[in-house]
C-alpha cells in the first residue's frame, strides 16, 4: 500500500515510523509530540489540548491545526472492514 505523507490528512497504523514521519511532514499543525517506549503512547499536544494517537485514528492538518478522531469501532487495523 502506498502512502503519501505529504496529503493532509493520514489514517494512524501500526507502522510508528510512518505515523512520526507524517507528523515530521507537517509540524504547522501541532506543538510537540512525545512517545513513552514502556507504555508505547504517542500523544500529540496542539492548541485544542493533548491527544493520543492510537491505531485506526484519522488526522487532519487541513486546517493548520492537527484535528484528530479516534477510531471508536474497536478495530485495531484501520484496513479490516
Amino acid at each position: 500500500m502506498h502512502k503519501d505523507f505529504q496529503a493532509e490528512t493520514y489514517i494512524v497504523d501500526n507502522n510508528l515510523a510512518d505515523t512520526l514521519h507524517w507528523l515530521s511532514l507537517h509540524q504547522d499543525c501541532y506543538d510537540t509530540f512525545h512517545y513513552n517506549a514502556i507504555s508505547k503512547t504517542l500523544t500529540v499536544e496542539h492548541v485544542n489540548g493533548v491527544d493520543e494517537i492510537r491505531v485506526g485514528d484519522y488526522l487532519n492538518a487541513k486546517y493548520g491545526i492537527l484535528i484528530t478522531a479516534h477510531n471508536f469501532t474497536g478495530t485495531s487495523n484501520p484496513d479490516q472492514k
